[in-house]
């Protein structure tokens, strides 16, 4: 009884492996693209949600490879750029240095800040290639 509860995620299971390794011209084809046109994320870590003026916002950045989400060091320069959407206009622009696939930085908040939401992004120089 237990046998054939378990063989049908045996079968799904081996034919996932399976269709890794398969020769499919689509698969080498994106293979090829993923060599070629190497992507790449970056993960943002801030010390709290909210902030008010006069407060310093900490960051951490970490920059990986898109495929694997290995750490990337390809990058030696991270930019991270607060910006104020309402008026879509670019507040704060730092430009952080990248070690073994992370950075850190703080943002400190001025007092002309107006009230409102503000976005809080970071990218490198190859990224600026995809949007």
């Amino acid at each position: 009884m237990m046998w054939k509860k378990s063989l049908p995620v045996f079968l799904l299971l081996s034919s996932k492996v399976f269709a890794q390794h398969s020769p499919d011209p689509i698969h080498r084809a994106l293979d090829r693209f993923e060599a070629a046109y190497p992507m790449e994320k970056v993960y943002l870590h801030t010390d709290k949600p909210y902030y008010a003026v006069r407060d310093t916002l900490w960051f951490k950045a970490y920059l990986v490879d898109a495929s694997v989400h290995h750490a990337d060091s390809a990058n030696s320069v991270l930019y991270v750029d607060l910006f104020n959407q309402e008026e879509k206009k670019i507040i704060v622009h730092q430009r952080v240095r990248v070690t073994k696939g992370s950075a850190s930085g703080a943002v400190t908040l001025s007092d002309s800040l107006v009230d409102g939401v503000y976005q809080l992004r970071a990218y490198t120089n190859w990224m600026l290639n995809y949007i």
